[in-house]
């Protein structure tokens, strides 16, 4: 899949601004937050079904963007890093949940990088249908 001239532009504005927040510049990273948030949370809610939660997760996700910012040594990478950290704040999230609900979903949950809710919901109807 090739880059369209658009595609070029958005990364390069999107490297000018994480390099703007990597300076301490207040309005990149908002400005980072309002382009990227609605992705964080698309990202999210794959994993985590409420909305109240996605968003909450969201703010996690920009908290650690923010705090871990300055590791970034490739700006263009930034859509796809930013993708990766908010995969595993939703995955984390999913496991504390299993670990408070049972035991056995955490240990699923934690062996299985791809767990949704779905294979949680799966796992926990078979568990009912075997009691």
């Amino acid at each position: 899949m090739s880059k369209t001239s658009s595609d070029v532009e958005d990364s390069s504005l999107h490297a000018q601004l994480v390099r703007r927040a990597q300076a301490g510049d207040q309005a990149a990273m908002g400005e980072l937050f309002e382009r990227f948030n609605a992705m964080v949370i698309a990202i999210i809610v794959t994993r985590v079904p409420r909305l109240s939660d996605a968003e909450e997760l969201s703010q996690d996700v920009f908290v650690k963007m923010l705090s871990s910012l300055s590791q970034l040594r490739d700006p263009e990478a930034f859509p796809g890093w930013l993708k990766r950290i908010a995969q595993r704040r939703a995955l984390n999230f999913v496991r504390r949940r299993a670990t408070l609900n049972d035991p056995d979903e955490a240990m699923a949950a934690a062996l299985d990088h791809e767990v949704t809710p779905l294979v949680l919901a799966i796992q926990s109807e078979r568990r009912r249908s075997v009691r």
